[in-house]
Formats: structure tokens, C-alpha cells, sequence
């Protein structure tokens, strides 16, 4: 069983070499670089890497994956309802919100997405993007809470 958070962060990295230390140091599964975004928008060169669990102090500008907790799974027909929330913190407001509008576009809308051992169904936003004020460091954080189906395959 993997963490959906971990599952999201590796279908919008760019590959997996984007994911921060702490992530490819944890017991998930990391999955064949064919799940990872095509857009470009994510990790490498723009400067955003994306954390699961953990957002470091550093760099300023991150996207990190969490998971939430979610809904009891249904085990007579095998679905889990978890929740993931995205966060992104950077140096200014409409940095982050553009980064997380990119989020958004490639998270919510897809039919089913194939990632790992699981088909995701049914992406949906729990509200819109919210912000949570500055950071000590005068870093804006944003956030975005997902629900979602998925299934084993």
C-alpha cells in the first residue's frame, strides 16, 4: 500500500529525481517516470520541488504533498476514498497561486489516472485554493485540499 500523497507527488514531478531527499528516503514505492507530468511545470529547472510529508526550510519556493486522512474504505467492492492536501509556500502571492492553479490543472479533471499499483477516479477539489496567511519568514503558504477514489489494480 502506498500514500497517496506520495502516488500525487510522483505523477506531477517531472521525474523522479525532482523529489526531495526526504521523499526517495521514505518506504514508498517510486514509480516508472511515464506517470510524471509532461507540462514542464514542476521541479528541475523551475525551481519548486515537491516534499510528501515534510516542507523544508529551504528553498523558499515548494510544493509538498500531504496526506489527510480521508473516508472509510469500502471493502465489498475495494475502494478507498483518501484526501490529499497540496501545499505551496513561495516568495510572493502570485507566485504561489499561479504554481498552484498549475497544480490544480493537472490534479483535477483526468477520468482515471493509472499511478503505481492504483487507477485514481475521480480527482476533485474540496473547496478552492485558501490561503494561510505568511510564514516567519514573510513566505506566502497556500493550500488545496483533494478527495478522490482508487482502486487496486
Amino acid at each position: 500500500m502506498t500514500s497517496p500523497a506520495a502516488d500525487l507527488a510522483q505523477y506531477v514531478a517531472e521525474d523522479i529525481t525532482t523529489l526531495s531527499a526526504d521523499f526517495v528516503n521514505q518506504e514508498y514505492s517510486l514509480f516508472p517516470a511515464e506517470f510524471a507530468a509532461s507540462e514542464g511545470v514542476f521541479a528541475g529547472t523551475t525551481g519548486w520541488p515537491i516534499n510528501v510529508s515534510r516542507e523544508p526550510a529551504t528553498p523558499d519556493d515548494v510544493i509538498t504533498f500531504y496526506d489527510t486522512g480521508g473516508f472509510q474504505p469500502d471493502p465489498d467492492c475495494g475502494l478507498e476514498e483518501p484526501t490529499v492536501q497540496v501545499r505551496v509556500r513561495a516568495n510572493g502571492y502570485l507566485p504561489a497561486y499561479e504554481k498552484m492553479a498549475a497544480v490544480k490543472k493537472k490534479l483535477i479533471g483526468p477520468d482515471a489516472v493509472f499511478i503505481g499499483d492504483y487507477k485514481y477516479l475521480g480527482l476533485r477539489g474540496d473547496g478552492d485554493v485558501t490561503s494561510l496567511g505568511y510564514d516567519e519568514n514573510d513566505r506566502v503558504i497556500l493550500v488545496f485540499n483533494l478527495n478522490m477514489m482508487r482502486e487496486a489494480i
